[in-house]
Order: structure tokens, then C-alpha cells, then sequence
């Protein structure tokens, strides 16, 4: 049995984390002083419908030992029909001032909100904002902030460490005939349970990166398919990442996510096979059979153990390659390989069809509910600091016991601010930024969640600003 070796991260070319701190420094010669900046950003993306504003809290701080000021540009990548905005403390302003100046002294900080909103054309959004210091202009640090719209069937989850979009994923889910939006997990940040819901059926491309699923990722997609999401997840190291002691990321938490959300786990050992074999009468590997190994990916793919799922392909020599997996109303595939590595195009759509197939089919038939009312919301201000006020729009046809609760970017119920019957029409509720034991939280960015036995969900990503 060949052993798994520790092989090195591949290069990242982009912070994983949601929330950042970016600090540049320059040493000042003759009479100036130090001159130091530090930009604090709390989310960098969001999922939203279309004509809902996502707003982006961000603080500069004067870390130097001298008065400086501060150049903000905005530039926008997006469909024409979307907004972008800068704002301040004091106002947001109009789309065609794109640059803003601040001078901030030594220790204090100044606020700068980015907003963008999605109008009529669906999609994703991109607002790059780049803040320089006039003392130094060396001094220079850009930031990308991501709205991507609601509406597709797939979300298409890009997580291998790699610049660019995952084009063979792309390109297989669009030859199923599924409309698909893409996320750049490491750009954009993190995706709440509550964001991953509004997509039937969640591609998750983690290609041949050693990182694996964190914590919080693990959080959200449990949640997602306990709520009946169906998800798919390939990758050359997610089950090796986090369910290896040998790994540098094993936790055993993920042991158990493994277990429970994909009826799988990580075999001893891992495989060296090129050549992936579909188990026969399967619904998703039955009559597949295709090499892994194109354009130098999957060196050391996961051999997988079933624990409660299915095998559904093996490497050549027998061990497992993938496991589908149902539990409840949600539905989950694992490869553990990389999907980028399959270069025959045929085989790699007929791959992805049949996995979309059987994850889009549900276990027993049911009849198709007609649409529901949708409810809507709003929150003003937003950021806000220390309460915000929730309008919500009920039509006659919804009203029904509902249900608005505040939830954190781990998915955890941290308010709920109203349970019961709601009229029909305008209602305003006010959020204090307090969880239910009354506590203050901590400033960051809170999904507000409306939703009804018979109508569709209205979300809101909140800003508390602090």
C-alpha cells in the first residue's frame, strides 16, 4: 500500500479568511515620521436577490505616527444595469464619484462602505476599491468585494487555490443544462447556510488543495443538506485533509461531518490509481470510465471508506473513488479526486450529468407545490450602530405564522426577533444588535432570515458596525 506523503500547499494567491486585516508599512526618511495604515474589512461577498443593496463595512486606521491622507478609488466589474457606491459616516454618494479623500490622524480611523446592488441583470458583481496614502503613495492596497445574484440552479463553489474560475466545472454543469453561478470561496469570503439555500444543488471545487473544509464551511454545508440541499464535493484531499491524524488539518470533528453529512471517510493509505472505473447499475458511476491524472492533477487522490453511503466508483485495483450518500431530504456526492482532472470533455459531462441526475432526483415522488408568495425585506441603516430597522412586506396570500431571525456567518441562531402570526402588508421591526439573552454582540456582518410555512424566504446580510 503506498503511503501518503506530505506534500506542499500549492501557492495561495488569496486570503481564505472572511474577515481581514490589511497592513502596509514604509519607512519614512529625513524629517517625516513612520507612516502605516491598516484597512479592517469584515465581509468581502454576498448572495442576494436581484434589487437588494449588500453593503460593505470597512475601517482604515492610521497605525503611523503622523497625520495622513487617504486616496479611496472605486472601479466596478459588473453588468451595466448593476449600482456601486463609496460611503462614509455621513453619506452614501452617487455611482459617478468614484474617488474619495480622508485625512485621518495618527490612531483614529475613518469608516468607508462599499454598496452594490444587483438591478435587472443577473449574475455576479465585482466592486475593486484600492486605498492609498498620499504621504507615501507606495502605500497602496486593493480589495475585491463580491455580490453574486440569486437565481441560478447551481452554485458552482471555487475552492482549489487557484486564480481564475474552474472552467471544466463550469463548462460540465452548463452541458447538463443547469444555469450556474460561481463563487470564489477564497476571494469572497465564506457562505452562511442561509446563502447556500437559495441554490437547489451546490458544486463545491476544492481541486488538489491540501486546506480542506474548516470549521465553519463544515457548519454551513451540514446545515444546507439537512435542509434538504443536494451537494457535490470533489477534491484530491478534502477527506484526507480532515480525517487523516497524519494531516496537519485533522480534526476529529470533520471524522464525524464526514460521516454524517456524505455516509463517508478516508481509507488508510491513499490511491495512486490514474484510472477511475464506474461501480455497475449505479446511478451515477454505472457505464463511466475515465482517466484523473490530465493537466498534472490528482497526484495522490483520497481513497474513500463508506460509512453509511454508497460506492459509486472505484480507482483501478478496487478502492473507492466515490460515495453518494442520503440522509433525510438532503442528498450528497464525494469524489476523491479533483474534477479539473478528468480532460476528456465527453467523459467529464457525462460524469457531472449523472451525478446532477441523481442528486436533483428525489428519494420518493412527490407532487409539485405550486409557487409560493415570496416575502420580502429591507433593513435601514445598514451598516448600523446600535440598531437597524427590519421592513418586512407580507401580501395577502403569505400571511401565515412566520418567523425573522438573526443569524451569525457560522449559521447560529443568535436572535429571534419575532415568532407568530404577521398582517398582511408593511410591518417594521427594530434589531439592537443584542442576541436574546440581551447581550451586545460583537460588530461583524448577521444574516437577518424571514420566512413562512407558505411563502418563500426573504435574507439580509446586516452590517453591526463597531
Amino acid at each position: 500500500m503506498m503511503r501518503r506523503q506530505t506534500l506542499p500547499h500549492p501557492v495561495r494567491t488569496r486570503a481564505r479568511a472572511v474577515a481581514l486585516c490589511l497592513v502596509v508599512l514604509a519607512a519614512a526618511s529625513g524629517a517625516l515620521a513612520q507612516s502605516s495604515f491598516s484597512w479592517d474589512i469584515a465581509d468581502r461577498g454576498s448572495i442576494n436577490p436581484l434589487n437588494v443593496l449588500s453593503s460593505f463595512h470597512t475601517d482604515i486606521v492610521n497605525t503611523g505616527s503622523v497625520t495622513d491622507t487617504y486616496r479611496i478609488t472605486l472601479a466596478g466589474d459588473m453588468p451595466g444595469t448593476w449600482l456601486t457606491t463609496l460611503c462614509d459616516v455621513n453619506l452614501c454618494y452617487p455611482p459617478f464619484i468614484t474617488v474619495r479623500e480622508y485625512t485621518v490622524a495618527p490612531g483614529a480611523s475613518v469608516y468607508v462602505g462599499v454598496n452594490i446592488t444587483p438591478m435587472v441583470d443577473g449574475g455576479s458583481g465585482i466592486s475593486t476599491v484600492t486605498v492609498s496614502s498620499t504621504n507615501v503613495p507606495a502605500l497602496s492596497v486593493t480589495a475585491d468585494f463580491t455580490v453574486l445574484a440569486t437565481g441560478p440552479a447551481v452554485l458552482i463553489v471555487d475552492d482549489d487555490g487557484i486564480a481564475g474560475a474552474p472552467d471544466a466545472v463550469a463548462q460540465a454543469v452548463a452541458a447538463a443544462g443547469r444555469t450556474a453561478g460561481l463563487w470564489d470561496r477564497g476571494a469572497a469570503g465564506k457562505l452562511a447556510a442561509a446563502e447556500l439555500g437559495n441554490f437547489a444543488t451546490v458544486v463545491w471545487h476544492a481541486g488538489d488543495d491540501a486546506s480542506g473544509l474548516d470549521a465553519d464551511d463544515r457548519t454551513a454545508l451540514a446545515a444546507y443538506v439537512g435542509n434538504g440541499g443536494r451537494l457535490l464535493l470533489s477534491g484530491a484531499n478534502l477527506a484526507y485533509a480532515g480525517c487523516d491524524p497524519l494531516s496537519p488539518a485533522y480534526d476529529p470533528a470533520a471524522v464525524a461531518w464526514f460521516a454524517a453529512t456524505l455516509g463517508a471517510g478516508f481509507a488508510a493509505g491513499n490511491s495512486g490509481a490514474t484510472q477511475v472505473d464506474g461501480v455497475p447499475g449505479d446511478p451515477i458511476g454505472g457505464g463511466l470510465s475515465f482517466a484523473i491524472n490530465g493537466a498534472g492533477a490528482n497526484v495522490l487522490p483520497d481513497a474513500l471508506s463508506i460509512q453509511g453511503g454508497a460506492a459509486c466508483l472505484r480507482y483501478a485495483g478496487g478502492q473507492i473513488a466515490a460515495v453518494r450518500f442520503q440522509a433525510g431530504d438532503g442528498k450528497t456526492a464525494l469524489f476523491g479526486f479533483g474534477f479539473g482532472g478528468l480532460t476528456d470533455v465527453a467523459a467529464r459531462n457525462a460524469l457531472m450529468a449523472a451525478a446532477l441526475d441523481w442528486l436533483a432526483v428525489d428519494a420518493s415522488p412527490v407532487l409539485t407545490p405550486p409557487a409560493r408568495p415570496a416575502l420580502r425585506m429591507t433593513a435601514a441603516p445598514n451598516p448600523f450602530n446600535p440598531r437597524t430597522v427590519l421592513s418586512l412586506e407580507i401580501s395577502e396570500s403569505a400571511t401565515t405564522a412566520v418567523s425573522l431571525d438573526i443569524y451569525d456567518l457560522r449559521g447560529r441562531l443568535v436572535r429571534s426577533v419575532l415568532r407568530g402570526r404577521a398582517a398582511s402588508g408593511s410591518t417594521s421591526l427594530t434589531w439592537d444588535g443584542r442576541d436574546d439573552a440581551g447581550r451586545s454582540l460583537p460588530g461583524g456582518t448577521y444574516l437577518a432570515r424571514l420566512t413562512g410555512a407558505d411563502a418563500e424566504a426573504a435574507t439580509v446580510k446586516l452590517t453591526l458596525a463597531k
